[in-house]
């Protein structure tokens, strides 16, 4: 079996893996519309059950043009839509304080304040399984692009995509934690996370991150 053959094979299994799981997420989306309507809310407000729809078809009309249509530019269509969707998963960080995400149904968001580790661990895993999914799609524009296999760039670009959506994501956290802390500052004494973490910070030796005088001295009493 010739190399490009074998190129061509693997870009096939790379075009079939991407469409099944663009499909099963589809699936799962239409399954529960009302658990994407709500992740989407505080990115698109009253838009968000019309933009559910359109990842809905989009996600579906991408599985068709990767099993359809044996070309490059299904491999770059592809790779944009998960950058894309990367992207909006880390932006959604600062207008939204769930970390779950709803691309298989429900989110499983609560409103309870989550421990570091819950906190943390699930968008680091999402972008792992993006940065995954990414590189596939970078795998199939390769072998695409260049006739002769070379493990090392295949490797590389794996390696590339899964470190740039950890990256992503990685942005997306810290500039929310960022703006949400701007947020406390500015409104401390209302903001409902103050109950929560007042007693936290005045164990703090010299904390002077909020205005919570108040909250320190029901605290000392």
């Amino acid at each position: 079996m010739s190399s490009a053959t074998i190129a061509r094979v693997l870009t096939w299994l790379c075009h079939y893996s991407l469409a099944l799981v663009f499909i099963s997420s589809a699936a799962y989306k239409i399954k529960s519309p009302a658990s994407l309507k709500n992740y989407l809310a505080p990115l698109f407000h009253s838009a968000s059950r019309l933009v559910g729809y359109g990842v809905i078809a989009a996600e579906l009309c991408l599985a068709l043009v990767l099993v359809f249509w044996d070309n490059i530019a299904a491999s770059w269509l592809a790779l944009a839509v998960l950058v894309t969707l990367t992207g909006s998963y880390a932006m959604r960080f600062s207008v939204a304080d769930g970390v779950r995400c709803a691309c298989w149904g429900s989110s499983g968001e609560s409103r309870d304040v989550p421990p570091l580790r819950e906190a943390v661990l699930p968008p680091l895993i999402v972008a792992l399984r993006n940065g995954v999914l990414t590189g596939v799609a970078s795998v199939s524009i390769i072998l695409s692009s260049v006739p002769k296999i070379e493990l090392v760039k295949l490797l590389a670009a794996v390696i590339a995509s899964i470190l740039t959506a950890q990256l992503i994501v990685s942005l997306g956290m810290a500039i929310s934690i960022l703006l949400k802390r701007h947020t406390l500052r500015a409104d401390a004494k209302e903001h409902p996370m103050v109950a929560v973490y007042a007693p936290r910070w005045v164990r703090v030796r010299g904390c002077r991150t909020f205005e919570i005088d108040e909250q320190r001295r029901v605290v000392h009493q």
